[in-house]
């Protein structure tokens, strides 16, 4: 069914979803229509496999049931793991890694206002948790992807630059297109975002 005008678009459909772990479920089945500018927020306790659904909408697992409707091209889908997910020993600097391949000017890295000059310089392999996690976002922002999944994005982060990436967020909804956002957070940072895009919640209940 076509939609009509004005009426958002759905970009991501689960149907009696569930994670598969040796052919057996990792999770309650989960359902969730997510359109065009709404934000989704993934929700359970850790283990319960928030991050394994993650990755399966980004396409990286085939191990699931149920139904899986994502209706947006891999290109105009950015997915970013957690930050101890990436690897410890790159040979770029900071802003290598925000910038090579990926159209993202130096200075639209410095202007989004995570990365400045003098971190840009510094190497991967040298930067502190925190640094890689506002490189690893602010490639994520200057992408413009039309489906964001963000695992934990706070991670590392003190609180000048957890507000910092909320507002930074908020302003990603500006943009063309109608966006739309799948995140998972915890503690102080769920309840911001909560209080920020009032999200549709999605819970992971483990089996």
């Amino acid at each position: 069914m076509k939609n009509s005008p004005g009426q958002p678009k759905p970009v991501l459909e689960l149907k009696d979803f569930q994670i598969l772990i040796d052919r057996r479920p990792l999770f309650k089945p989960v359902d969730l229509c997510l359109n065009e500018g709404e934000v989704v927020l993934v929700q359970g306790p850790n283990g319960a496999g928030k991050t394994t659904l993650m990755r399966a909408i980004a396409g990286l697992s085939q191990n699931y049931s149920g139904t899986l409707n994502r209706l947006v091209s891999d290109d105009r889908c950015m997915y970013q793991a957690q930050s101890h997910n990436i690897s410890s020993h790159l040979p770029y600097s900071i802003g290598d890694v925000v910038t090579l391949g990926t159209g993202i000017s130096s200075e639209a890295m410095i202007s989004l206002g995570l990365v400045d000059a003098e971190l840009a310089k510094r190497k991967w392999n040298s930067a502190s948790g925190g640094e890689r996690q506002r490189s690893l976002i602010s490639r994520s922002l200057l992408t413009h992807p039309q489906l964001l999944l963000l695992d934990e994005p706070f991670n590392h982060l003190d609180g000048n630059y957890t507000s910092q990436v909320l507002k930074r967020i908020g302003d990603y909804f500006e943009a063309p297109g109608l966006p739309s956002l799948m995140i998972i957070a915890h503690g102080e940072e769920q309840q911001m975002l909560i209080d920020a895009f009032n999200p549709k919640l999605l819970d992971i209940i483990p089996l």
